[in-house]
C-alpha cells in the first residue's frame, strides 16, 4: 500500500513538474514494479492474451503479450512437424482452457492433434490416412449423426477455389453420403474468367456489424449490401508475365456470389497490373494495384448498397415489427449499387487487414502492410468512395463526416502502427477485439514479432494506464474544501448584511 501511495505522489509531482531527476527515475521503476500487464492471468478488459506461434522449424510456443516471454513451448520430430495451427474450441467459463488444433497436412505422417492453449498439454491425437488439401471452418460443431442434417441445412458452407486452368473458379456444395460415409463435396458451379486470378478476398463471417444502414447527409437511408457469400476476385496479367501491348495490362475486379457462381459486378482498370492486395469489410472492398504508366500504386475502394426499388426504412417497423425485414437469398439475388473511387498511394502495399472491435461501433482503420516491413493505419474515411469532388463542403456533408476528394491518399509518419520499428520478413497481421469497444489488439508476425494495442477512435471508454488518481483525489478534496469555505463566507456575509 505504501508503495502505491508513493507511486501516486511521485506521479503528481512529475505532472506538476516539481520532481527531481532521482524521483523521475524512481517513478519509472515503480511503474514497472506495480504494472499488472505481465501477470499470467485474465483481466476484465481482455488485454492480457496468449500469443500462440507455430514456426517453420516445428516449434509451437505460447508468448505472453505483455512482455513477449515464452510461457511454454513444444517441439516436434522432423517427420511430425505440424503445418497448420487452427482454433478449435473455446469455453465461456474460466475454469476450462481454450483448445487449439495442430494439423499436419502432408503424407506420410498426416495427423490432427488438440492442444491445451494454457499449458501446452496434448489432449488427443488422431492419425489421418490421407493428406489434407483444404481446411474449411463450419458455423456449428458436428456431432455423431449430425452430418446429414448439417449438409442439408441452410448454414452449410459453399467451398470455392481456383481450378486447374488459369482464371477458372470452381464452387462446391456439401452433400451427405451414405450412412457412415461422411460428407462429400459436389461441383455446383464453374466460372471461367478471361485472365489469371491475381487476388481473392472474402469478408470475415464473424465480423460484428453495428448497423445495416447508412444515413446520408440529406437524411436518406441506404441499405448496406452484406452478402456473407460475397467473393472479391481480381484478374489480370499474371505477375511476372511479359507485357504485350496496352490491351494486356488491365486489372479487372469482380464480385462473385459463392453459392451460385453469379458475377454480380465487374469493373476494369486499363493500364494496370499486379500485384493486387485486397480486403473486404462490411460493405467495403479496398484493393491496390500498380499503374503501369505512372509506376505508382493505386488504391480503389468500392461500397455496395442494396438497390431494391421501393425499399424504405421505417423506424416503427424496425422497433415493433421484426418481420418487416425480408430475408435475402443468393438464389434470388437483389440488385446492387456500387460506388467506387480511386486514389494514388504513397506507400507500396504487400497486404491488407482491418481493425475489429467487439461490437463494431468504433470507426475502422485499414491496416496496410508495406514493402518496408511496417504496418500503416489508414483511416477508413480517407477511402470513402462518396468523398465529394469539391473543396467547399456543405453543412450536411460535414455532418456526415465526408472530406474533399484528393487524388492522393494522405500520408502521416505518425500513423504507422509499428511506430519506428521494422518487422523483418513481415508476412501477415492478425487483429483481435478486446472487451473495451475502443481498443483492439494487433499482432504482426514474420521473422520478427510485433504486438501493440490500437484505438482507432482513441480511448473513449477507458483511462490511461498511468492515470494519476492521487492528483484527481487532491483536486476533488480541494474543490470540496473550497466549496465549504465559500459557503461559510457567504453565510457570514449575508449575516453581516442583515445586521446593517
Amino acid at each position: 500500500m505504501n508503495t502505491r501511495i508513493r507511486y501516486q505522489v511521485l506521479g503528481a509531482k512529475v505532472q506538476l513538474k516539481l520532481n527531481t531527476p532521482a524521483e523521475a527515475a524512481e517513478l519509472l521503476e515503480l511503474r514497472g514494479l506495480l504494472s499488472d500487464k505481465n501477470t499470467p492471468t485474465r483481466d476484465v478488459n481482455g488485454f492480457r492474451k496468449l500469443l500462440l506461434a507455430l514456426t517453420g522449424t516445428g516449434s509451437l510456443s505460447a508468448l505472453h503479450n505483455g512482455d513477449g516471454r515464452v510461457l511454454w513451448s513444444r517441439t516436434f520430430a522432423p517427420d511430425a512437424v505440424p503445418t497448420r495451427l487452427l482454433q478449435w474450441r473455446s469455453y465461456h467459463d474460466i475454469t476450462h482452457a481454450p483448445e487449439v488444433l495442430l494439423l499436419r497436412e502432408t503424407q506420410p505422417g498426416a495427423y490432427v492433434s488438440a492442444i491445451n492453449a494454457h499449458t501446452g498439454e496434448e489432449l488427443w491425437k488422431q492419425p489421418l490416412t490421407h493428406g489434407v488439401s483444404r481446411v474449411v471452418p463450419v458455423p456449428a460443431p458436428l456431432i455423431e449423426g449430425s452430418a446429414a442434417h448439417f449438409a442439408s441445412s441452410q448454414r452449410a458452407p459453399y467451398l470455392f477455389w481456383e481450378g486447374s486452368q488459369p482464371g477458372v473458379l470452381q464452387g462446391f456444395s456439401l452433400e451427405a453420403g451414405a450412412a457412415g460415409a461422411g460428407i462429400s463435396a459436389r461441383l455446383a458451379w464453374q466460372v471461367a474468367l478471361p485472365d489469371s486470378v491475381l487476388a481473392l478476398a472474402t469478408r470475415d463471417p464473424t465480423e460484428p456489424i453495428q448497423s445495416s444502414v447508412k444515413v446520408l447527409s440529406d437524411r436518406t437511408i441506404k441499405y448496406k449490401y452484406l452478402n456473407p457469400n460475397l467473393l472479391f476476385v481480381a484478374t489480370g496479367l499474371a505477375n511476372g508475365a511479359a507485357l504485350d501491348g496496352d490491351d494486356s495490362t488491365a486489372v479487372t475486379a469482380h464480385l462473385v456470389d459463392t453459392v451460385t457462381g453469379r458475377v454480380l459486378y465487374s469493373q476494369s482498370h486499363p493500364g494496370a497490373r499486379g500485384p493486387v492486395t485486397a480486403v473486404v469489410s462490411e460493405n467495403l472492398v479496398l484493393y491496390h494495384f500498380r499503374d503501369v504508366e505512372s509506376g505508382r500504386f493505386v488504391a480503389c475502394s468500392m461500397e455496395m448498397y442494396d438497390a431494391t426499388p421501393g425499399r424504405e426504412f421505417s423506424v416503427l417497423d424496425y422497433l415493433f415489427n421484426p418481420n418487416s425485414t425480408q430475408p435475402v437469398s443468393s438464389l434470388t439475388p437483389t440488385p446492387i449499387e456500387v460506388v467506387s473511387q480511386s486514389y494514388f498511394s504513397r506507400i507500396v502495399p504487400t497486404g491488407l487487414a482491418v481493425t475489429r472491435t467487439e461490437q463494431g461501433i468504433t470507426a475502422k482503420q485499414l491496416l496496410v502492410v508495406t514493402n518496408t516491413d511496417q504496418v500503416y493505419a489508414l483511416d477508413r474515411r480517407w477511402v470513402d468512395p462518396r468523398r465529394p469532388k469539391k473543396q467547399k463542403l456543405t453543412q450536411d456533408e460535414m455532418e456526415e463526416g465526408l472530406t474533399p476528394y484528393q487524388d492522393t491518399l494522405p500520408f502521416s509518419p505518425l500513423s504507422f502502427a509499428t511506430l519506428d520499428k521494422q518487422v523483418l520478413g513481415l508476412r501477415a497481421v492478425t487483429v483481435e477485439p478486446t472487451r473495451l469497444e475502443s481498443t483492439c489488439l494487433m499482432f504482426a508476425h514474420g521473422v520478427d514479432l510485433f504486438y501493440t494495442r490500437l484505438a482507432p477512435a482513441k480511448g473513449f471508454d477507458s483511462l490511461e494506464d498511468d492515470f494519476n488518481y492521487a492528483l484527481l483525489i487532491a483536486a476533488l478534496v480541494a474543490l470540496s474544501v473550497g466549496a465549504v469555505i465559500m459557503n461559510y463566507m457567504t453565510k457570514q456575509a449575508q449575516l453581516a448584511w442583515k445586521w446593517k
